[in-house]
């Protein structure tokens, strides 16, 4: 992942970045004008030439999520396809991933 993210980036963006890391203090601050810079270059588009890097993400999600049921019985997992780290911004989960939520609001608050 981190050589397809390195790929999508061109000289601006690096600038962009090294320039809110120079003028905003605030760490918060910092993270969250990066994520605005860079959350498009982890958007997976299927006619994207990197789309094949993608298609398996080979995050332990169910093994993490079974470490942790004896301390948190009440946790659910949900794995989405063609995702990473930020579902509600990738093209390929973000609607399913607004859909899943909303039920699941939805059933835990009646």
């Amino acid at each position: 992942m981190p050589a397809t993210i390195e790929e999508r980036m061109d000289d601006d963006l690096r600038n962009r970045i090294r320039r809110v890391e120079s003028d905003t203090t605030d760490p918060a601050d910092q993270f969250i004008q990066t994520f605005k810079l860079t959350r498009h270059i982890y958007d997976y588009d299927p006619a994207d030439p990197y789309a094949d890097k993608e298609e398996y993400d080979p995050h332990p999600g169910k093994m993490i999520r079974d470490s942790l049921l004896a301390y948190l019985p009440q946790l659910e997992h949900h794995e989405f396809e063609r995702c990473g780290h930020s579902p509600w911004i990738e093209k390929s989960a973000r609607e399913v991933f607004f859909s899943t939520l909303c039920a699941w609001v939805q059933r835990k608050s009646t």
